[in-house]
């Protein structure tokens, strides 16, 4: 803002053009985009994920479904108000996309309960994240409206009243004028 030469200043809008530019772009879990797949993994005693059981020798073949969720948004400001609902071992970031796995001892092909259960967590966790944007959004509007928009005012009169302060020093200084 003190940048602005002074016709920007005084010109109508210059403040809500300010406080547009001065928002946070909120990060949003785009939902109607993400993607299921079904994989299989190899897992050992050393890679094994929650809740997946075997014996102590050798490996097996484990189905997961992995939920690819795009992002928009500011995704450093995501990651620190999703942080309590993100275990690494199960979900993480990658770029724009939230990625969450399932991993089950059972086949997750055409056993219609597992799928509703992950269904299930998969809903309450997107919906838990959800909840966290949004209250987060409803304090950063409410200081919008009650500190941003006031300060940005005052900044621009402030400038203004030195500017102008500047200027008729100047003039005052000018003996031959």
């Amino acid at each position: 803002m003190s940048k602005a030469n002074d016709r920007q200043l005084s010109e109508d809008g210059f403040n809500e053009k300010v406080f547009s530019t001065s928002k946070i772009k909120m990060p949003k879990l785009n939902l109607e985009q993400t993607k299921v797949q079904i994989k299989t993994e190899e897992i050992s005693y050393r890679n094994a994920p929650p809740g997946i059981a075997f014996s102590m020798s050798g490996s097996k073949s484990v189905e997961y479904a992995i939920y690819s969720i795009p992002l928009s948004g500011d995704i450093d400001l995501f990651v620190h108000l999703a942080r309590p609902y993100i275990d690494r071992r199960v979900t993480y970031l990658e770029y724009n996309t939230l990625y969450y796995k399932e991993y089950s001892n059972s086949k997750l092909s055409g056993n219609e309960d597992l799928i509703n259960a992950i269904r299930n967590r998969v809903v309450n966790f997107t919906t838990n994240i959800n909840n966290s944007l949004s209250q987060f959004e409803q304090e950063l509007n409410q200081f919008y409206d009650t500190q941003l928009k006031s300060a940005i005012e005052d900044f621009i009169k402030s400038e203004i009243a030195k500017r102008n302060l500047k200027s008729d020093a100047e003039s005052k200084l000018n003996p031959f004028a």
